[in-house]
């Protein structure tokens, strides 16, 4: 198991007990969880985990506290300070990825001395399905930029790539080119391979067969629970 930071264990610790990683026994009827993976694949085996990484007042509301929040936000700038990641503004991929854009924008003020703009995305319903579109808030916004201006994407996870895909294609049609997506955790089933052909790099804070490890290690999750999802994992990459 690959060492974490003193940061990186506190925010692991912290997602485990307030229930933001649950296992298949929390699942409804305990046979599994749906994904959005399953809205276009809906054969695809039900995932033995999931990952809720939402704040209250999300539509879909998670448990994640202002504090792990802000940790979030702390630990991601970090990542993007190692990684020497080159961005003007940063986006959040709605909503989930919204309230850590915000974290990861007031740790570049207070590290940085100065603030950096944060870009919101909206969906809208048409009569072709869901899409993704700037916010009217971050409209002018758009129109002061400089052309080669670089948004950083920011999400809580990546599964597969649809819709990290729905948000890069809102910031192309603006004429603005991301090339570094940010998460927390990778699921580790295919997504960031599949940004990677698109032209975008991926780059996740924890990897989540890393997290299982240190799981396990810290006698927070049982051998079986780790085995059941490790072989789905393996399965589903």
């Amino acid at each position: 198991m690959t060492e974490m930071s003193f940061l990186k264990k506190c925010i692991a610790r912290e997602l485990f007990k307030i229930g933001a990683i649950q296992d298949k026994s929390q699942s409804p009827g305990g046979k599994g969880f749906k994904l959005k993976l399953h809205e276009k694949s809906p054969g695809a085996p039900l995932s033995p985990f999931y990952l809720n990484f939402r704040t209250p007042d999300n539509p879909k509301p998670g448990p994640l506290t202002p504090d792990i929040i802000e940790a979030v936000g702390q630990e991601l700038f970090l990542l993007a300070c190692e990684k020497e990641l080159r961005y003007d503004f940063v986006v959040g991929v709605p909503r989930a990825g919204d309230p850590i854009a915000e974290a990861f924008a007031r740790t570049f003020f207070l590290t940085q001395g100065k603030p950096i703009p944060v870009l919101t995305l909206d969906k809208e319903e048409t009569a072709r399905g869901r899409r993704v579109v700037i916010s009217n808030e971050s409209s002018e916004i758009i129109r002061q930029t400089l052309v080669g201006d670089v948004p950083l994407l920011i999400d809580d996870l990546i599964t597969q790539s649809h819709s990290k895909e729905e948000a890069t294609s809102a910031l192309e049609y603006q004429g603005l080119k991301p090339y570094d997506v940010l998460v927390l955790v990778d699921r580790e089933q295919g997504g960031t391979e599949q940004l990677y052909k698109k032209g975008y790099r991926l780059h996740a804070d924890f990897k989540f067969s890393g997290l299982l490890d240190f799981y396990l290690a810290e006698r927070l999750m049982d051998k079986a629970t780790y085995n059941e999802i490790n072989a789905y994992l393996a399965d589903n990459r």
